[in-house]
């Protein structure tokens, strides 16, 4: 990943799954003019060709976006573009995005995560690679007013600090769920202990099937390890009047919620109870589809995870 040298404004990385699986991601940025909020606003192409034997389809995805400061950003979620993305062998797929940092230089990379499908049926004699799942690289590529090579800071994913990122993917058999949170100053009252963030939940269907969103729980931790519990029928949120919600396949839906915590930084985790049967959306959920675990913190940093402290709760 050529931390610490020079980066050009593009990378190219082919990944392999075997030997007949394999994408190649084309990414290139270009800046795009400051913001009125002080931050530099940088776009970014991403062409992904396949060039194995099987089809691929695009799950989710994960960025990271370094600024001249070496502060980190993480970004997670379903599919890219607003789609679960299905590409045959020898096609392409372009999208294109873009970014706000607050200095005039910085650097990105990334990974996609694909599912390799079965071919036509003249292709059934090849086999599918075990497992089926594969994560693709996106190379470093450095973020440039004047789209030349740049030295910005090197920084570890989250993860890798074994801490929590404010922002997690987590599929439960092709339901996609993506969470992010951020910290609402205007509404928050730090005198007195009191800081409002809000959550954005994505969720994509990547089922063959609909399934009904019947009811959602959320918890959320403080630093001390005080656990809250928000339970609610349907999806809550912003969509609150809505009650259950069901997605077709392919379907997809954004909302968002907002929670109070009495510090700085906690986590946040969740589910949703599905009902496979839309003929019977009276019913109980029969599946809960999980919110993976996310970071809180007024800073955006990651955090590291906490435990429920029995005594408080």
């Amino acid at each position: 990943m050529r931390c610490g040298d020079a980066l050009p404004p593009e990378s190219v990385v082919e990944t392999r799954h075997g030997p007949n699986v394999g994408v190649t991601i084309h990414a290139r940025s270009l800046y795009q003019g400051p913001k009125e909020n002080g931050e530099h606003l940088f776009g970014y192409r991403i062409d992904v060709s396949n060039t194995g034997k099987l089809p691929v389809q695009l799950m989710t995805r994960h960025w990271l976006f370094a600024n001249a400061s070496g502060h980190l950003s993480e970004v997670k979620g379903p599919g890219a573009g607003s789609k679960l993305i299905r590409i045959e062998p020898n096609e392409r797929w372009d999208y294109s995005s873009s970014v706000g940092i607050f200095t005039t230089s910085g650097a990105m990379h990334g990974s996609f995560q694909f599912e390799v499908l079965p071919g036509e049926p003249e292709m059934l004699a090849v086999p599918l690679p075990s497992p089926p799942f594969f994560s693709a690289r996106v190379g470093r590529l450095s973020l440039s007013l004047e789209s030349r090579q740049e030295r910005v800071p090197c920084r570890d994913d989250a993860e890798a600090m074994g801490l929590l990122p404010t922002t997690s993917v987590w599929s439960t058999g092709r339901l996609i769920i993506g969470a992010m949170v951020r910290y609402v100053p205007a509404q928050s009252e730090p005198d007195a202990s009191s800081y409002v963030f809000q959550f954005t939940l994505t969720i994509h269907n990547g089922r063959r099937e609909s399934t009904v969103l019947a009811s959602r729980s959320i918890e959320t931790l403080d630093a001390r390890g005080h656990v809250y519990t928000s339970e609610v029928d349907g999806v809550g949120g912003g969509n609150s009047g809505r009650g259950r919600v069901q997605l077709g396949p392919g379907a997809a839906l954004q909302y968002q919620g907002s929670f109070t915590l009495p510090t700085k930084t906690g986590n946040l985790a969740g589910s949703f109870g599905l009902i496979s049967d839309p003929n019977q959306v009276e019913g109980a959920p029969t599946e809960q589809a999980l919110i993976g675990p996310t970071g809180v913190s007024v800073d955006g940093e990651p955090v590291p995870r906490l435990e429920p402290n029995a005594f408080l709760s």
